[in-house]
């Protein structure tokens, strides 16, 4: 079965993260990835992890920031 899914941009200028994950859900697509980095978002990772949740969407991964990288 063929999945579709979105990276989540927690840099739009013009569009809320918010109204972001809300539109992937009306387009049509049945997951995201979401960005975690270490940074303060207006809307958290959490709360978009949670929003997530609540439209349906599958979170199918979450790209890591990468400082410290060297010290795994």
């Amino acid at each position: 079965m063929r999945r579709l899914i979105q990276c989540v941009q927690n840099d739009n200028k013009n569009v809320s993260v918010q109204k972001t994950i809300r539109d992937i859900k009306k387009a049509g697509f049945d997951g995201v990835f979401l960005q975690w980095y270490d940074k303060d978002l207006p809307f958290s990772q959490e709360e978009q992890l949670k929003l997530c949740k609540k439209l349906g969407l599958t979170i199918e991964f979450c790209h890591l920031g990468y400082k410290g990288i060297n010290n795994i």
